[in-house]
């Protein structure tokens, strides 16, 4: 009964401590929701009330710090550099700019980063300092590209292509802009890619080629109308007008000029647009008049403030409204979460006592689990513990078989050379003595003792020869690396296969019992090679690697399917897997059918002791 009382106690200290933290997140949440409104609404009327901005986002700035709302407080210090900026306070927009982009660093936002990076781009084009300015465009190249905002990633290169312009000129800007008009295209962005068409007409015009102007501006004109941007197309149409007045072709540029006009004064235009036709105009009558010479000087003047327009037009970059919904909404969510977490506070009284007898009833059902689970883990361990001791057991038996096969060879080899050499020896011995008397013996069987003499050579030499190939005599003789090159220049002379060795930092040092089993392990995958992979060429690697020895073998072959797994269980793979536990080295196998195999083995210590 006492535990009963506690475990209550516990729960009503529990729930009351949930719902004052609830209260507080409540209250930073509503404090959140304040300042992204702010922050919304000085975004909104920043260019209509210049000062009402400001101050509406200083307020979300304190807000923001009042609660460690970081995401808020870059917002607000964006958005003072932005009203900073259009002031040509540049010192100051900077500033700002800067301490935003240092918040979103810090809270990892890149979409936000990159919001930063073309915004401190502009102040600095603003300062004339060009080379920086394509900086920080090309950092917000890489955070929009990074988030996959197409829209964002694109309009910076249309900035990129702009700073090219002051950078490199004309030409290398035309690429830029070429590169702009196919990737929006390509992502289907029809409106981007009717400014980027533009774009490059005026990069034409610039390079003097009005041909290829007028061809741009059509294909911007046909995107333009395709989407039923009428203020684009009555742009468009007075540049095209502007370009037959030069051209001279007077029918075709009245007729631009007209439509233009009519687009115009149905309102779409602004008061830039309205002279920009008074000058249209004004080039009409010069062409009438037949003026070319001063057509020509107009028209460069007027090409060159409709440049400078777009310039500033691509050079400027705030938080579009698709950004602006996006936060708004996720205000509207936070009001909804507000007003759940009030519903919930409500009815939190009435269901004190249920909870207390689902926590009694839930801690009685848990005790009796974890007792059960206690048990099932104690068998668990024990069933572990019994598969260990198989595994370790049958691994010992498997080393226990490959110590007694090189044993056995080292048997054999003694014998050989220790018991059948010494038989050899003396025959040849005993026929030797027999020379003496050659002369006195015919001529016949002069030439039969020296063919025996002969044999008797041979004989010893291949018996030295098994039993040294028995032994690992290379191995013993010289070092892995010296007999490995033997063993590969052997089978590239026997075999029609080029077998090419490298070796690297091999430790003087390194355990003969080691090596030899390196050897060994060469030569089972040269055997499967020669027998079943039909390859041309074989690349042996042995290196040294910060305490470890790695082997990599590559052939060119035929290869194998790796998701049949006959092939671990054959006699060559049993070993090689046999070997590398003695040493707890590990191997991976890379290899498909037609595409070649390749091997690769690591034993973690050159120097650890085998297991026995």
């Amino acid at each position: 009964m006492r535990k009963t009382c506690n475990y209550l106690a516990l729960l009503v200290l529990l729930i009351s401590c949930k719902q004052e933290v609830s209260h507080q997140n409540d209250m930073d949440a509503a404090t959140r929701l304040q300042a992204d409104s702010l922050n919304n609404l000085a975004f909104k009327i920043e260019v209509k009330e210049h000062a009402k901005s400001r101050n509406l986002a200083l307020e979300a700035l304190n807000l923001s710090r009042s609660i460690g709302y970081l995401s808020g407080e870059g917002r607000a210090l964006s958005q003072l550099g932005r009203l900073f900026r259009q002031s040509e306070q540049l010192d100051s927009a900077l500033f700002y700019h800067r301490k935003a982009l240092e918040i979103r660093r810090m809270i990892r936002d890149t979409q936000a980063m990159g919001y930063s990076y073309a915004n401190i781009g502009v102040v600095f084009s603003g300062y004339g300092l060009w080379e920086r300015s394509a900086i920080y465009n090309d950092s917000a190249i890489w955070a929009f590209e990074q988030v996959k905002d197409t829209f964002q990633y694109l309009r910076r290169l249309q900035s990129k292509g702009v700073i090219a312009v002051e950078l490199e000129g004309d030409r290398s800007a035309l690429e830029v802009f070429l590169d702009y008009e196919r990737r929006s295209r390509a992502y289907g962005e029809d409106g981007l890619a009717a400014e980027a068409c533009r774009s490059i007409s005026l990069t034409y015009y610039a390079l003097q080629k009005p041909d290829s102007s007028i061809y741009w501006l059509n294909r911007s004109l046909e995107l333009s109308t395709r989407l039923n941007d009428s203020a684009m197309m009555m742009n468009l149409k007075m540049d095209l007008a502007v370009r037959y007045f030069g051209l001279p072709d007077l029918n075709r540029g009245t007729q631009f000029l007209n439509e233009s006009e009519q687009l115009l004064n149905h309102g779409f235009g602004s008061a830039f647009d309205s002279l920009y036709l008074k000058e249209a105009k004004f080039i009409q009558k010069l062409a009438l008049a037949g003026q070319d010479i001063l057509i020509q000087d107009f028209e460069q003047c007027f090409v060159a403030e409709e440049a400078y327009y777009n310039r500033i037009h691509a050079s400027q970059l705030s938080e579009v409204e698709g950004a602006y919904q996006l936060k708004a909404k996720q205000a509207q969510n936070q009001a909804l979460y507000l007003q759940n977490q009030q519903y919930k506070i409500r009815f939190m009284g009435l269901l004190l006592l249920f909870l207390g007898l689902v926590v009694i009833l839930v801690l009685t059902i848990s005790h009796y689990r974890n007792k059960r689970s206690i048990n099932m883990r104690e068998m668990e361990l024990k069933e572990r513990h019994i598969r260990n001791i198989l595994q370790e057991q049958e691994l010992k038996t498997v080393n226990a078989a490959l110590e007694g096969k090189d044993q056995e060879r080292t048997r054999i080899a003694g014998e050989l050379h220790d018991r059948l050499g010494y038989i050899l020896a003396l025959a040849k011995l005993n026929f030797s003595s027999l020379q003496e008397d050659l002369s006195r013996m015919q001529h016949e069987n002069s030439d039969r003792f020296s063919r025996i003499s002969e044999m008797l050579d041979e004989a010893s030499t291949e018996v030295r020869r098994i039993s040294h190939d028995l032994y690992g005599s290379s191995v013993f003789n010289f070092g892995i690396t010296t007999a490995l090159h033997q063993l590969a220049e052997a089978v590239s002379a026997a075999n029609k296969i080029q077998v090419r060795f490298y070796s690297q930092y091999i430790p003087s040092d390194l355990r003969l019992e080691l090596q030899v089993s390196v050897y060994r392990i060469v030569g089972e995958l040269i055997s499967n090679t020669l027998k079943h992979a039909k390859a041309g060429q074989i690349d042996i690697q042995l290196f040294g690697r910060a305490g470890e020895l790695v082997l990599t073998y590559e052939d060119d072959g035929e290869g194998f399917d790796t998701k049949d797994a006959t092939w671990k269980h054959g006699i060559g793979y049993t070993n090689i897997e046999a070997r590398l536990k003695k040493y707890k080295g590990t191997y991976l196998v890379e290899t498909a059918p037609g595409r070649g195999m390749y091997f690769q083995a690591e034993i973690p210590s050159i120097y650890y002791e085998p297991e026995s």
